[in-house]
């Protein structure tokens, strides 16, 4: 028996065969990674609708995480305005209800849960969800406030609401008299004057008026002399 070799006449059944192959090559490799092709150019025709289809399913994505962010950003604001609210409310109970027992730091419990509620009420404006501060506006990266600790205290040079109301009660005397000035000129009259003419601080003589038919009042207004000195009052007992 003679066998002949490849020739003309049987080289297209091994050029089919090839072709088998490299089809269940290729139906095997989809089957396995679920795509028809690793590239667009072996779709065909179906590239263009591919890539359509692609672009509107990320879309889509996009579109349901950004309602995702704003819903918890929301819901994150909503539970920040609840405790902002429950911070005031707390304070308003603690100052018609607390005593005015000092404890061992010198303050009362109604200063110490005003303390810790404002010390919550700046977290919470300072809320960051995403890299962005919930309630900066549009300056989303920078903190809605200053610390708790900077607004009472300062930073550096910066003075503090803790300093700002020492430096006012300076300025308004420590004396207890709000910065004026009483006198007696005689047994049965007293002068109350203000210690320094316009000056900003302390307590303004406004005006006087009596009831007592034997008492006269004078002023508000500078003394005689010397010229812009301090207003005064008087009142004269008779």
């Amino acid at each position: 028996m003679t066998i002949d070799g490849v020739s003309g006449r049987t080289s297209y059944l091994g050029s089919s065969i090839l072709n088998l192959k490299s089809q269940l090559d290729m139906l095997t490799q989809q089957l396995a990674s679920g795509k028809k092709s690793t590239s667009y150019a072996g779709l065909g025709v179906d590239s263009g609708t591919a890539t359509g289809l692609r672009a509107q399913i990320s879309s889509i994505a996009a579109f349901a995480n950004t309602g995702t962010v704003l819903d918890t950003r929301i819901n994150v604001a909503n539970l920040s305005l609840q405790g902002i609210k429950d911070a005031g409310s707390q304070v308003k109970a603690a100052a018609a209800g607390a005593t005015l027992n000092l404890d061992s730091s010198g303050k009362t419990a109604g200063q110490k849960t005003a303390m810790a509620s404002f010390t919550q009420v700046i977290a919470l404006l300072n809320t960051e969800v995403g890299g962005r501060y919930m309630f900066s506006g549009r300056a989303t990266d920078t903190p809605a406030t200053e610390p708790a600790d900077v607004i009472l205290n300062g930073s550096g040079t910066r003075a503090g609401l803790n300093q700002i109301i020492d430096e006012r009660g300076q300025a308004d005397g420590t004396s207890g008299l709000g910065r004026t000035v009483i006198t007696s000129p005689t047994p049965t009259s007293v002068t109350i004057g203000e210690d320094v003419a316009g000056s900003p601080f302390g307590l303004k003589l406004s005006a006087i008026t009596t009831t007592s038919a034997t008492a006269t009042v004078t002023g508000p207004a500078p003394p005689a002399a010397p010229p812009g000195a301090p207003s005064e009052m008087s009142v004269d007992l008779g």
